[in-house]
């Protein structure tokens, strides 16, 4: 069984931090702020959210 899912959700309700050891786990983050973005992107764009919080969101996941 492969754990990675299980992971990736602990990771992103804060339940543990990731190990930034490696520059693997250094690309999968950046991989993973790019894809918090897009998501974000979709609600402003969908009007879910405000440009306001949207742009709050993001500086908040560059500064990780």
């Amino acid at each position: 069984m492969r754990y990675t899912g299980f992971i990736d959700d602990a990771i992103e309700a804060c339940e543990v931090k990731p190990c930034k050891s490696t520059d693997s786990v250094t690309q999968a983050t950046a991989g993973s702020v790019a894809d918090e973005i897009k998501k974000l992107k979709g609600l402003l764009d969908s009007g879910a959210i405000t440009k306001e919080e949207y742009d709050a969101q993001k500086k908040k996941l560059l500064n990780q």
